[in-house]
């Protein structure tokens, strides 16, 4: 059925650099247009859920999008990210090779690919707490799993690995025993 709602976008002026894409920038800086998300996926979780269909968000956890606003190489928020600024508050969200600030191109990324900047939780606990706090909204809102991306290549090594997802299962118990 087709959404009476739905607009489909004009191409006209789109860029396939993220710094000038106005509609990327729309949907991934515009607080209203992100809570908007938040709610059609809570609705699509509802409704699956009374069709007895279950929901399992897959997890991305060990890299983010270089466009995010924790590192922001695309210059998209007021607020400065790791890669533009050391006293980005998200700066220890990252691993960087060298002290190089502004515009860090010596963030570690996964597999080499710039455009996935590996995640560093053994940099900040900060980071670690908000994933969990994420993992467990969802959870409370009816997820019913997680399926992991990557699961192996989550920290710098394998006990820490282990222990980030004896914590995701307790977070995860502690909203919903049933799962």
């Amino acid at each position: 059925e087709e959404d009476p709602n739905y607009k489909n976008p004009d191409m006209s002026n789109a860029s396939s650099i993220n710094q000038y894409a106005e509609l990327y920038i729309k949907r991934t800086t515009d607080l209203e247009n992100l809570q908007a998300s938040n709610e059609k996926l809570k609705e699509l979780i509802e409704e699956a859920g009374k069709r007895g269909i279950k929901i399992i968000l897959d997890g991305v956890f060990n890299h983010s999008g270089s466009f995010n606003k924790w590192l922001d190489r695309e210059h998209l928020y007021e607020e400065d990210g790791a890669y533009e600024s050391k006293e980005s508050p998200y700066s220890d969200y990252y691993a960087f090779a060298s002290d190089s600030w502004p515009d860090n191109e010596s963030y570690e990324a996964w597999w080499g690919f710039k455009t996935l900047p590996k995640l560093n939780f053994e940099g900040d606990q900060s980071l670690e707490d908000s994933i969990m706090d994420m993992i467990a909204k969802w959870v409370e809102f009816g997820v019913e799993g997680w399926r992991i991306d990557v699961a192996a290549d989550l920290g710098h090594s394998t006990a820490y690995n282990h222990d980030f997802y004896r914590e995701m299962r307790k977070r995860v118990k502690e909203v919903n025993p049933e799962e």
